[in-house]
């Protein structure tokens, strides 16, 4: 089976552009473009390749669905920010008692 060919455009504000016109594929762009980063940051948060990985999903989801809201003078990284979905990962150390 051939994958479809991805059309990678120039910056971010084209690849937005694009979606915002009605070019769905055009988002690969972005997610091809940030996925590492996203996903670094989300195991580092959770300690869990699992759960970085559904985080890293959620949060280019997420990132989609508010794509109306970018504003065209900043970078998809830049001042448009993205709230990460929240989740308590960390276990609770566990201090051994003397006693």
């Amino acid at each position: 089976m051939k994958l479809p060919e991805i059309d990678v455009c120039a910056d971010d504000a084209e690849a937005i552009a694009a979606i915002l016109d009605g070019d769905v594929n055009a988002y690969s762009t972005l997610v091809l473009r940030y996925q590492g980063a996203i996903f670094n940051l989300m195991y580092r948060m959770s300690g869990s390749y699992e759960d970085a990985a559904d985080l890293a999903q959620e949060t280019f989801i997420k990132a989609y669905d508010q794509l109306y809201r970018f504003q065209k003078a900043s970078a998809f990284s830049g001042s448009n920010r993205i709230d990460f979905p929240q989740r308590n990962f960390r276990p609770e150390s566990k201090v051994a008692h003397v006693g």
